[in-house]
């Protein structure tokens, strides 16, 4: 199961480089329209630095001259100018943070809104690809990373390096020996930095490795918790997680020893230099070669210049996260839509709802996008072998694994069809192309004479109304489930449509009717109360075609008379096509066509298909038995 877990986030995890020019570049151009924001904490960042480098001057200035020399209206105004740059120090750091925090949320709602944005523009075969949870990781916690970069990261390296170079440069003014002395200990911070933070970076590696595969093993079992439960399965599946809980906690302690390791080092070194300082320094105090509060200003230096070098080590690990977050970003936005809208669409009017398949062949790609379902059926005729129906290639020729080839029909305006066939055949990939969530490989599909690829998408699909057997659930209202936030859609309307298809027989039984809430994926209701709300959802946008796919093959007997009798009702005036495994649901339809091995091979009435006692009559009469 780990190794699951494994498979499924590898890439996830895979960490970037520390600084990427190219990456970087990209991201600053999400900060280009709040430049001067950036600019602003930037100036806030290095205002901030210069009031503490004052401090400790300050002091010294207080020691030497309004102390030692007892100068009584010096030490009030060097007091009094202490305290004012103390305050202000404080106003900068308050308005700066916010300023940060404004900046790093921005550009994180921007990101968010334009990768959201071209995920919704993504075709199917996209998500056919990226598993869900690979993608809500890419809008939440990769972005977050990002934000953190710009919020924290480079205003925060920037401070850090202008802390470095000010502390150097104020120290060597005071005194270039004591400054020689305390950055001989530092440097000795190089080689134990490059040690400990290779060492972390692995173990914080192992542990957003081991965080993905309990996260995976956590959605899988929860989602499967009714079959944990029938098979007994919750002391295997605890041993199990245990196991990668065990992975996660020993890669948590190897970060925190190394991380401890590493403060502890550098807190020895900082004790270490300002021993030296404090003895050297001392000594020329004694010598009354230094000042006692130059000295001080001298120590106090020492005691904060290892904070912004250890600060800058921490950062290591941000940088590397947030390039590596990047890049799995930007490889998204990067992606473009396969199924996209014409340069010049023709624009389609109040359609009449002829449709029109021409030579249609498709194949799904050789990535393994293939429905399991069609591979299966080619596996089960001894087509191809395991391996190449994975591939999406036949063993012969080496040419693309066909669902659909040579499809050619037509549907009047107005006319049901119903579409029947073995798992596997292509019924659902029929509707898949007139929906154009994938575009055909060969041949056209059209509507009243059009090529569907000429128009636009929405007002392809406006056209349509599509009741699936899997049903979606939205959270919501059951009033959201069938407008779909279409304001157009009145309360009185889906009312009048629930009662068309019988659904008002249980939504009219909720404590709040059509404002009653909806929980997630709709799991207080049943199979068949799901079916009728998507039934009321696809009509309460009055289509000119409409898709019933296995729309009845769920339910129980009670409920599918209500749908059949639905289904007589909204048919009428309508082009219509069914998709059903149970035959004796579409006994009335004008014609029924006969998918075999992805070809069309028998068009009829019901009981002409009877009477020809070829494909269609077998599946009859296997059902029949049954």
């Amino acid at each position: 199961m780990s190794g699951h877990g494994k498979s499924y986030h590898l890439d996830d995890e895979i960490l970037g480089k520390v600084y990427d020019h190219t990456l970087m570049k990209r991201l600053f151009g999400y900060v280009r329209p709040y430049y001067a924001v950036f600019a602003l904490a930037l100036f806030l960042v290095l205002l901030s630095t210069v009031c503490f480098l004052i401090g400790p001057a300050l002091t010294g200035s207080i020691i030497d001259i309004g102390i030692k020399q007892k100068n009584v209206p010096a030490l009030y105004s060097l007091c009094a100018l202490y305290l004012s740059i103390t305050v202000l120090s404080w106003l900068i750091s308050f308005i700066s943070t916010n300023v940060l925090a404004y900046l790093g949320q921005k550009i994180m709602f921007d990101l968010k809104s334009r990768l959201f944005a071209h995920l919704q523009n993504m075709s199917l075969r996209f998500f056919d690809k990226n598993p869900v949870g690979r993608l809500v990781t890419r809008v939440t916690n990769d972005i977050g990373t990002l934000s953190d970069l710009f919020s924290v990261g480079l205003v925060t390296v920037f401070n850090d390096v202008v802390m470095v170079a000010g502390l150097v440069v104020v120290m060597f003014w005071m005194d270039a020996y004591l400054t020689l002395v305390a950055l001989s200990i530092a440097l000795l911070l190089i080689p134990i930095t490059i040690f400990f933070k290779a060492k972390i970076r692995n173990a914080y590696r192992d542990i957003r490795l081991k965080l993905a595969q309990i996260n995976a093993y956590l959605a899988e079992n929860i989602a499967g918790i009714r079959v944990t439960k029938l098979f007994n399965r919750e002391n295997k599946n605890l041993e199990l997680f245990n196991d990668i809980n065990d992975g996660h906690f020993k890669a948590c302690r190897r970060s925190i020893i190394y991380d401890g390791s590493f403060v502890s080092s550098v807190t020895i070194l900082r004790a270490v230099s300002i021993g030296l300082v404090i003895y050297y320094g001392g000594s020329a105090v004694s010598d009354d070669t230094i000042k006692l509060g130059v000295w001080v200003a001298f120590l106090t230096y020492t005691m904060h210049f290892f904070n912004p070098i250890q600060d800058l080590a921490d950062k290591y690990t941000l940088f590397q996260a947030a390039m590596a977050s990047a890049e799995r970003v930007f490889k998204i936005l990067d992606t473009p839509a396969e199924i996209v809208d014409p340069e010049k669409p023709v624009p389609l009017p109040a359609i009449r709802g002829e449709i029109a398949f021409e030579n249609v062949w498709f194949a799904y790609p050789s990535d393994s996008d293939t429905p399991p379902d069609a591979r299966l059926n080619e596996l089960q005729f001894g087509q191809v072998t395991p391996g190449d129906a994975q591939e999406g290639f036949t063993v012969k020729d080496k040419t693309p694994l066909y669902v659909l080839k040579n499809i050619a029909f037509s549907v009047k305006a107005g006319e049901s069809i119903a579409i029947v066939g073995i798992t596997g055949s292509g019924k659902s990939t029929i509707i898949n192309l007139l929906s154009r969530f994938y575009d055909v490989d060969k041949g056209r599909i059209l509507i009243d004479g059009i090529d569907i690829r000429n128009l636009r998408q929405s007002e392809l699909r406006k056209q349509m109304g599509i009741v699936l057997q899997d049903v979606f659930i939205f959270s919501g209202t059951v009033l959201d489930n069938i407008c779909l936030g279409e304001k157009t859609i009145s309360l009185e309307k889906c009312r009048e449509i629930a009662n068309y298809v019988h659904a008002d027989t249980f939504i009219e039984q909720l404590p709040n009717q059509y404002n009653g809430s909806v929980a997630e994926r709709g799991v207080t209701f049943s199979t068949g109360q799901r079916q009728l709300l998507s039934f009321t959802r696809a009509l309460a946008f009055a289509p000119r075609i409409l898709i019933l796919d296995e729309a009845t093959s769920s339910i129980d007997v009670e409920t599918e008379s209500y749908i059949q009798d639905a289904i007589k009702k909204v048919i009428k005036g309508r082009t219509s096509i069914i998709i059903a495994h149970r035959l004796s649901t579409i006994k009335n339809v004008d014609r029924i066509l006969v998918i075999h091995h992805g070809e069309l091979k028998e068009i009829g009435t019901h009981q002409e298909l009877l009477d020809k006692q070829g494909i269609y009559y077998k599946l009859y009469k296997l059902q029949f038995k049954a």
